[in-house]
Order: C-alpha cells, then structure tokens, then sequence
C-alpha cells in the first residue's frame, strides 16, 4: 500500500498565533468552544481547501506524550478503502490518536449544527477500522499540569535506563 508520509503542518487551537512563540504554525478553531469535534472540522476544512493531494488527516491530542511513530503506522496500514476512520479502540476509543478522511467534513458539520459533539459516537456512525491498542500503549501520559509533566518525565528516565526508546 501507500507509505506513511507525516507532515505535521498545523496545531489547532483556541486563538490565533496561541503557539507562535513556539515556533509552531496553527489554525484557530473554525467555531469556537465545540471541543474537539470542532478541531477535528478545522483540520479537515484545512485538507479540503489546502491539500488536494493529502486524503486522510492524523488528528493528535496535543497534551498526549510517549506517542510512537510506529503507532501511526499501525493506524495507516489498517486502512481500508471503504474505512473513514482508523483508531485504537474501542475500550476506550482513542479519538485523539485517529486518522480521519477527508469525505467526512460534511458528517462533521452536521453533527456540530445538531449539537452532537461526542468523538467516540461520531467514530462508531461512521465507516471505521477498530484496530487494537498497541502493547506499549499504556506509556503514553496525558500531560495537563507540572505533576504530570514530572511523572512523565520520571517514566521516560526509568525507560531510557533500562534500555528503552521513547519512539521520539
């Protein structure tokens, strides 16, 4: 099949220039506070109107660490050419590690005029490709606060001392 070709471009946020001091180019929120089902419509308005080339988005939580490449590909190789959706799951879904195609900007807009914002049913109503969490996926950490940047940090030592890559 197809390789694996990432090209993180964009970090969707809630202002303009929200990480400009980070030297990271960002999209704001096409509509503002509609979580991330509103991030997934930015990201996908921006493939339909900047990439024709590029089908399938990968959407990725920004304050998700530990994440590894070869998880991406996992994802990338289970497409199929009726699958709209590939994610880990599905206890829990992982909406935020997902790859989404392109043909789902009209869903995704629809369910936000409806209101129905939740990524998991959004996942399950459309075509999707369950693939099983990856072995390692227990290291990724969700990092919102100094006490989780510490401990993520303290588990990426331990790992390196015995041995182990980050992925990163």
């Amino acid at each position: 099949g197809e390789a694996l070709h990432l090209d993180v471009s964009h970090v969707i946020t809630a202002e303009p220039g929200q990480y400009d001091d980070l030297g990271l180019a960002s999209l704001p929120d096409q509509e503002a506070h509609q979580g991330p089902l509103g991030g997934l419509h930015t990201a996908l308005l921006h493939l339909s109107q900047n990439e024709p080339k590029s089908d399938w988005c990968a959407l990725v939580s920004c304050d998700m660490a530990g994440i590894r490449r070869e998880w991406l590909a996992a994802l990338w190789q289970a497409r199929t050419a009726e699958s709209r959706v590939v994610a880990f799951g599905p206890e829990p879904w992982d909406t935020m590690f997902a790859l989404y195609h392109r043909d789902l900007l009209p869903q995704v807009e629809r369910r936000l005029k409806d209101g129905k914002r939740s990524m998991w049913r959004f996942i399950e109503a459309a075509p999707h490709v369950c693939v099983p969490h990856p072995d390692d996926w227990h290291q990724t950490i969700s990092i919102n606060t100094p006490d989780d940047l510490a401990r993520y940090l303290k588990q990426r030592t331990r790992a390196r001392g015995a041995g182990e890559s980050d992925g990163s």
